[in-house]
């Protein structure tokens, strides 16, 4: 350094690629301790991420429950308090994954005005709304003056 706090040389590698490895985002699923690493993030990338699986699961699991009349909370035989509470944790977070998901949905409000656009884009495309149809003529250059004017000098004072 020559007299002043900042290197004479400064190189930074701005590659996002190499500041997480391979990792595409903040959240990095380790497939490393995967049985098939490669196979692993075939099925990720193809069929479905962790979180649609485990949704998955778990509407499976739901399904099973209610058949097996599991879902009320009751005692049953051979189920233990234990056994009870885990049933019931289980359903009181899908139906708090349940109001997440309805919370993020659109509103039938905003689905009706996004259905209303559509129509009036379709609209004036076919030329039946207020603007004009896309049908026109290509728009026509601009003809520019064969000089500008010139810039008057300065008055002296």
């Amino acid at each position: 350094m020559a007299g002043g706090f900042a290197p004479n040389n400064l190189v930074q590698d701005i590659n996002p690629m190499t500041w997480w490895g391979n990792q595409m985002g903040f959240i990095n699923i380790n497939t490393q301790a995967s049985g098939d690493p490669p196979l692993e993030a075939q099925i990720v990338e193809r069929v479905a991420s962790y979180g649609r699986q485990l949704g998955r699961i778990g509407e499976a699991l739901e399904v099973l429950l209610k058949a097996m009349k599991l879902d009320d909370g009751n005692p049953r035989p051979g189920l233990s308090d234990e056994d009870r509470q885990a049933i019931q944790s289980f359903l009181a977070m899908q139906r708090a994954i349940q109001d997440v998901k309805a919370k993020a949905a659109p509103t039938e409000a905003l689905v009706r005005e996004v259905q209303r656009l559509k129509k009036r884009v379709a609209q004036m495309q076919s030329g039946n709304g207020r603007a004009k149809s896309s049908k026109r003529p290509a728009a026509r250059a601009v003809k520019r003056p064969a000089a500008f004017p010139k810039r008057r000098p300065a008055k002296s004072t």
